[in-house]
């Protein structure tokens, strides 16, 4: 034993020592990948911050060439003026230049009509001509440089190169910001350096900003890394106008670039790549301390490539060594040690338990023997009682029996294997299922188990068992062992069941009374509720049966009812319970069910059924039946409740002619509660202001300007919450409460548009009027004070009739809507295209102008037919002198397609959502500062 405990404890140790390697290797692998991962991410990031702000500087010298496009001519003050906020932004350019295209014959008079501008002497200057010394910051030594061994390898001086090569064209520096720091570049020829001038050259063949390869600029006498950004700047008849100019220090870009930003512990380098070969723009960071042990498991390194301005760069990112060490500070360290001391403890707990184990089991062989002897006595003691017990094993499926048990049910050992599934075979047909659905509950529920059923005996014979139990279960809640006691009461059972019977059946038909049914119902309804199953409590009463009882005699009625209980029989399942009511009405409670069509099926065969022909002797009787379904639980939970709401429900078929089936729909009951609580809301609202208008412009197609406005009802409860006009306006309406929402649409629209009008906007104002309204007789005493009221012109107000409205009492619509017309106020026929109204109509209704349905909107330009039906109404409409309005408009090709079919107005999405009254009003003024119908979209698209 001794031998085994130790090998036991090295194996244990063995174990523990490798797998707290194996943890430590991971640990660390792991520890390197977050690190990449999370430098790769920071990399990124940071290198996307750099590529933005390059790019911004791009973006700022287009501005300014979109200005220079915008404008008849820009002068030193204008350019200053434009210019001078760009480069005085921390990161931006060191200077902007502007070189006007001076074609060599003009240069002299260039130069004069220049100097004359500056009160002082003005020369075009090549490079050569101007050097360091001259103090402007616009040039760099490398171009000296360059330019100086140009001319020596050409043996010749610069002079005579110049006239050998007469340039094409000049670029003279003639504005420059900042000003004083940059005086003295005026008149420098900016092209005149061969790689400057292919730059210049490559700008206006791409017509886009174009930047030089690196520069070593010059800012305030110190030297600076960077390059200048050329923009050509082209007429309106597309000719070269001249060059904008942006100089800018690469290291100041970067600087702004990553301010703020946690790069202390990263190396960033900003290289020209040409071919295969790269110089540094810009390096960033502690190059001392940077990363590189070359024995990590991971490579700490991020490259990417970019595009900028025709030029190619790379940015390089390195950790330093102090962000490697930070960042793999942690636990490592501690691993071995708290997995040795782990390893140890595991195996001094595991010898203690071994120890245990020994010593166990020598007590459990010594208990055995005195259980032995206590179970002869417990089996004498049952003997006596004449009760038996059983056990059953959940693991092993093993069940036991004592012996007064088989004396019980009359079995022999040898002739039976015991198992809990032969036990449920022994159980009457009409029990199995229940004792087993019963056992299982009390499984599930963890109570007793306390139980009376019947057993079929070998020879058919029955008996009835009373039987209790109870199991254990373990730490996880699943059971271990099922223990039970098993007594004989079939004599006291057989009794009760005869009294119980008599109580609790039908005398004629033998099924089940109410009480009877109630009972089982409610056993139903319990096991139902553990399974989340189903049921249904069908009432179903006769059709005609008083007329054949009291025609034919109570025989024959008596005979129709026993029928009916048979049919019903044989219709229905085993498991389902059949009662009868009283007189012709009969009770069926469906169980097992999952769903309301199964339900509805089975109803139907009993339909079917009761529906064919009942031969009684001489006589061939037909009746039908109506049928009412209450669902448990979805309609109630109480067998009463249930009950009345089947019988609601049969009420409800026999209304419906009979001979049919209804369910009972609480939504019914609901809806109408939830109308009425909404109705009542909407008085209180109405009184409390929750009502409110917005306000949906409309767009003249020829200017692009707002031109009127729809308003729009919406309904803001307290707490924030928007009720649908979809919802609200049809209970209006049926309320009569619509009047008093459309005399406040009518009066709020008139006091906004006159407050508009004020501010010095002219436009109309749409408002939706409903039958209702129209219908009133004071309806145009309205319209007309309240015109009058706020000094709203009525040419300006625009009422919009449905077509589907002006197709209802149309000779009085007519006369009404013509007698509004001679108040002065326009009229729009809204949604035309879907109410099918006459032309007719439309020449005695004198409208102004239609609205095509948002549903012909919406399919266009895709779907042909909408194009034609849209052209055809368009066409028809200006035949008739009348205006179109296209609604629901929500992008460019719906915008573009109406406007080329000749669409005068429109509204939808693509301009502007329905807004608040403030919310308008600032479309309105952005939309009136724009000049052309360009400007004015991209107003509405931008707000």
């Amino acid at each position: 034993m001794k031998l085994q405990f130790v090998l036991i404890f090295l194996l244990v140790t063995g174990i523990g020592l490798g797998l707290t390697y194996v943890t430590h290797e991971r640990y660390q692998q792991r520890s390197w990948e977050l690190l990449a991962n999370d430098f790769s991410r920071s990399a990124h990031s940071y290198t996307d911050f750099i590529e933005n702000n390059f790019r911004l500087r791009i973006e700022e010298l287009s501005s300014i060439g979109r200005f220079f496009d915008a404008s008849e001519q820009v002068g030193r003050n204008e350019f200053k003026t434009f210019v001078l906020d760009l480069v005085s932004r921390e990161g931006g350019f060191l200077a902007v230049v502007w070189t006007p295209v001076i074609k060599p014959h003009h240069r002299h008079s260039f130069e004069f009509e220049t100097s004359n501008e500056l009160g002082f002497e003005y020369k075009i200057k090549n490079f050569h001509q101007h050097s360091k010394q001259s103090g402007h910051g616009s040039h760099n030594r490398q171009d000296t440089q360059r330019h100086n061994k140009s001319s020596q390898m050409h043996g010749s001086s610069s002079s005579h190169t110049q006239r050998q090569q007469q340039p094409e064209f000049f670029t003279p520096v003639l504005f420059v910001e900042p000003f004083e720091n940059n005086k003295s570049a005026l008149g420098f020829n900016l092209s005149s350096e061969k790689s400057r001038f292919n730059s210049f050259q490559k700008a206006i063949q791409e017509r886009r900003v174009i930047a030089t390869e690196r520069l070593t600029l010059i800012h305030q006498n110190n030297d600076t890394t960077g390059f200048l950004l050329v923009l050509p700047v082209f007429d309106k008849n597309d000719a070269l106008e001249g060059f904008l100019v942006g100089r800018m220090s690469a290291r100041k870009v970067m600087h702004d670039a990553l301010t703020n930003k946690n790069v202390a512990d990263l190396v960033i380098k900003l290289l020209e790549t040409h071919k295969d070969q790269q110089r540094t723009i810009v390096s960033y960071g502690n190059r001392d301390d940077i990363h590189s042990d070359k024995t990590a498991p991971i490579a700490l390194e991020y490259q990417r490539h970019l595009e900028f301005a025709g030029q190619h760069w790379k940015v390089q990112i390195h950790p330093t060594q102090s962000y490697v060490n930070e960042q793999l500070a942690g636990n490592s360290k501690f691993i071995p040690i708290l997995g040795t001391l782990l390893t140890i403890l595991v195996a001094v707990y595991i010898l203690t338990l071994l120890n245990r184990r020994s010593k166990a089991e020598n007590i459990v062989a010594e208990r055995t023997a005195e259980l032995r002897g206590s179970q002869f006595k417990l089996n004498e003691a049952q003997r006596i009682a004449r009760l038996g017990s059983w056990e059953l094993d959940h693991n092993s499926g093993v069940m036991r029996w004592s012996d007064t048990l088989y004396e019980i049910l009359e079995i022999s050992p040898d002739q039976f294997n015991v198992s809990f599934k032969n036990y449920l075979s022994l159980i009457s047909s009409t029990d199995d299922d229940l004792v087993e659905q019963v056992f299982n509950a009390h499984i599930h529920d963890h109570d007793q188990y306390h139980f009376i059923h019947e057993f079929k005996l070998p020879d058919g014979r029955k008996k009835f068992l009373q039987e209790h139990c109870e199991t254990r279960f373990d730490g996880n809640d699943n059971p271990v062992s099922s223990v039970g006691t098993v007594q004989d009461i079939t004599e006291q059972k057989e009794s009760e069941l005869r009294i119980e019977h008599m109580a609790h059946h039908d005398a004629l038909t033998g099924l089940p009374n109410r009480t009877l049914f109630k009972e089982r119902f409610l056993q139903a309804s319990t096991l139902a509720h553990r399974n989340r199953h189903q049921l249904a409590v069908v009432f179903i009463d006769l059709d005609g049966f008083k007329i054949i009882n009291d025609s034919l005699g109570h025989n024959v009625g008596d005979a129709v009812l026993q029928e009916v209980s048979k049919r019903l029989k044989r219709c229905t399942r085993a498991s389902d319970i059949i009662g009868r009511q009283s007189g012709d009405e009969f009770l069926v409670c469906l169980t097992d069910l999952t769903d309301s069509l199964k339900v509805s099926r089975l109803c139907e065969d009993i339909l079917d059924a009761l529906r064919q022909s009942f031969e009684l002797g001489e006589h061939v009787v037909g009746l039908s039946a109506s049928m009412g379904i209450a669902l448990y639980p979805d309609n109630d939970r109480d067998f009463d409740g249930l009950l009345r709401k089947a019988d609601t429900a049969m009420y409800s078929a026999k209304n419906a002619g009979k001979n049919t089936l209804r369910f009972f729909s609480d939504e019914m009951n609901a809806d109408m509660l939830q109308r009425l609580k909404l109705l009542n809301d909407m008085r209180n609202g109405i009184q409390q202001r929750e009502f409110l208008l917005y306000y949906q412009p409309q767009i003249d197609f020829k200017t692009g300007k707002i031109v009127g406005a729809e308003a729009l009802m919406r309904w803001a409860r307290p707490n924030g919450e928007f009720i649908s006009p979809a919802t609200f306006i049809p209970i209006a309406e049926e309320s009569g409460l619509i009047l008093k929402l459309g005399h406040f649409a009518l009066e709020e629209s008139c006091r906004q548009l006159a407050d508009w009008q004020q501010q010095g906007f002219i436009l109309n104002m749409a408002v939706n009027i409903s039958a209702i309204q129209l219908s009133q007789l004071d309806f145009l005493k309205d319209v007309s004070e309240i015109t009058k009221k706020y000094g709203v012109s009525s040419s300006s107000l625009d009422l919009e009739l449905t077509e589907s409205l002006l197709l209802k009492e149309t000779e009085k619509t007519i006369l009404m809507v013509k007698a509004v017309k001679q108040l002065g106020v326009k009229l729009s026929i809204d949604d035309f295209g879907t109410g099918y109204s006459s032309l007719s109509y439309l020449k005695r209704l004198n409208a102004d102008q239609l609205k095509i349905d948002r549903s012909f909107i919406k399919d266009i330009p895709y779907d042909q037919d909408s194009i034609s039906i849209t052209r055809a109404i368009i066409h028809m409409s200006h035949d008739l002198g009348l205006k179109l309005v296209a609604e629901g408009v929500e992008n460019k090709k719906q915008y573009e397609l109406l406007q080329a079919l000749g669409c005068d107005f429109c509204q939808g999405y693509y301009f502007s959502r329905p807004v608040d009254p403030d919310t308008f009003y600032k479309l309105l003024k952005d939309n009136g500062k724009r000049n052309s119908k360009a400007d004015n979209l991209v107003a509405f698209k931008s707000s």
